[in-house]
C-alpha cells in the first residue's frame, strides 16, 4: 500500500493484523513499512500501539549500582551461568535470567526490584520434548547491559570465553561466597550419594578462575576436566568435610538463594 493512503484507522488496521499473526504485541522493528508514518499521526510507537488497544508499559530506568556487594554478586553469579546479555545494533539492550522453577523465578524478581528498583519483565517460552515453560526474565536497560560488560561479562554468546569478573579477586570474601553461590544455582549440581560438587561451563578460564577463588576460601577442588557426554568441562570438589565448610561459607547470613540448590546439600 502507498504510504500516502495510509489514514489513522488503516494504520491501526496493519498493526493488529500484524499482532495476530505475530500472537503478540508488534515491535516497531517488525513494522517498518509503517513506522515512520505512526510517528506522524500518532507521535511516538506506545502512542501508536496504545490507540491500537494494546497496554503499554509505563518506561522503567534501573538503578546502576555504585558499588559491588553480596547480593549484586549473587546475581553476577547468575548471569553469567544462566543469564544472557543482548546489546542490539539500534541501541535498545536486555539484561536476562532464566529458570523454569515458579519459586527460583520468585527469587529473582525479589533480587531485581533489591537491587536496582525495577520490576523485571516475564516471558514464558516453551522448549523440549514434553515442553517444559522457561521463564525469560528480563531487565530493558542498555545502561544496566553496558555495567555488566564493563564488569567483563561478554554480550551476546559467552560459554567458551567467559571469564571471572577481575572486581572479585580484589574484592571481600563475602562477595566471593555470594559470587560462587549464584554460580552453583545458576550451573552447578550437588550429589550427595558421592559427595560432590561441581560446576559445568565451557569456559576453561572460568573454571580456573572459580578454582583460585575458592583456594583463597581454602576449598579444595579438583582439576578442571572435559565431560564424557558432552564438550562442557567441570570442576568438581569432593570430601564431606571440604564440602561442609564450602555449604557454611556460601550460606553465610544469605537472603538470596535458590532453594531446591540448597535442599541438595542437606544430606553432605
Amino acid at each position: 500500500m502507498n504510504k500516502k493512503k495510509w489514514s489513522k484507522q488503516l494504520l491501526i488496521d496493519e498493526i493488529q493484523r500484524i499482532s495476530k499473526e505475530l500472537n503478540r504485541r508488534p515491535s516497531k522493528r517488525e513494522c517498518p513499512h509503517i513506522y515512520a508514518t505512526t510517528r506522524k499521526y500518532f507521535g511516538t510507537w506506545n502512542n501508536t500501539l496504545k490507540t491500537a488497544g494494546f497496554e503499554i508499559k509505563i518506561l522503567q530506568k534501573p538503578r546502576i549500582p555504585e558499588k559491588l556487594n553480596s547480593e549484586l554478586s549473587y546475581f553476577i553469579g547468575l548471569l553469567i551461568t544462566d543469564g544472557h546479555i543482548v546489546i542490539e545494533k539500534f541501541g535498545s539492550a536486555k539484561v536476562m535470567l532464566f529458570t523454569s522453577y515458579p519459586e527460583e523465578k520468585e527469587v529473582i524478581l525479589k533480587l531485581i526490584r533489591h537491587l536496582f528498583g525495577y520490576n523485571a519483565s516475564i516471558r514464558v517460552k516453551k522448549y523440549g520434548f514434553n515442553k517444559k515453560p522457561n521463564n525469560e526474565i528480563y531487565i530493558s536497560s542498555k545502561n544496566l547491559a553496558n555495567y555488566f560488560v564493563n564488569l567483563g561479562i561478554p554480550s551476546g554468546a559467552k560459554s567458551l570465553i567467559v571469564r571471572v569478573p577481575r572486581v572479585f579477586f580484589n574484592g571481600n570474601k563475602m562477595n566471593i561466597y555470594s559470587f560462587i553461590r549464584g554460580v552453583i544455582d545458576g550451573d552447578g549440581w550437588i550429589t550427595a550419594e558421592h559427595k560432590q560438587v561441581g560446576i559445568s561451563s565451557g569456559s576453561v578460564g572460568f573454571l580456573n578462575d572459580i578454582k583460585v577463588l575458592l583456594s583463597r576460601l581454602t576449598i579444595s577442588s579438583g582439576q578442571v576436566r572435559l565431560t564424557k557426554s558432552s564438550n562442557a568441562k567441570v570442576l568438581s570438589m569432593y570430601g564431606t568435610e571440604n564440602l561442609r565448610k564450602l555449604k557454611d561459607l556460601l550460606y553465610l547470613d544469605a537472603e538470596y538463594f535458590y532453594p531446591r540448590k540448597k535442599k541438595s546439600w542437606k544430606n553432605i
